[in-house]
């Protein structure tokens, strides 16, 4: 019985043959998961890079209105509520948006608004009454205002070269 061999040659001929479907699907399955793991890299690295420039748009956006209020102090030479309050709502957001140097930096700008503010309302009051009489005191309250321009027009440079860092396109 052990040299019949037609019973080797039905133990082979019953013997299963290549499943196709799994040596596709096993063929497949790991090219499958490339891919996929593929599309979600792009994903994450487009998602990021859109974080960047929108964070890029919102930090552009507050440094346009920095400029603009010191253009606008410059330009005019006073400044009043309606101004200010509008400069506190766009610099209000610059705490989450930059490392404190610049938010502390753009406050400082607030505060000195407020000094420069009332300097000018010594000056020139907004309800078109007359402002301080011809005299030692007025001279004092207009170099004080000379002072601030001074100071705004400095810091105005300087406004520049804190967000520098924050708005430079060479990083990547």
């Amino acid at each position: 019985m052990k040299d019949d061999p037609y019973i080797l040659q039905i133990a082979i001929e019953s013997l299963p043959g290549p499943d196709w479907t799994s040596v596709i699907s096993g063929i497949f399955l790991p090219v499958i998961a490339l891919a996929g793991t593929y599309i979600a890299l792009q994903q994450f690295v487009i998602n990021r890079q859109r974080l960047k420039h929108e964070l890029y748009d919102r930090r552009m956006a507050l440094y346009r209105a920095a400029h603009l209020f010191f253009t606008l102090i410059g330009s005019a030479g006073k400044i009043g509520t309606k101004e200010i309050s509008e400069y506190v709502k766009a610099f209000g957001i610059a705490k989450f948006l930059f490392k404190d140097d610049v938010y502390e930096k753009l406050h400082n700008v607030y505060m000195k608004s407020v000094d420069f503010m009332v300097v000018c309302e010594k000056l020139y009051p907004e309800d078109g009454s007359a402002g301080l009489p011809v005299g030692e005191e007025r001279d004092n309250v207009s170099a004080e205002k000379e002072e601030l321009l001074g100071w705004f027009r400095n810091e105005r440079d300087e406004l520049d070269i804190i967000f520098k860092p924050y708005l430079s396109l060479d990083k990547s």
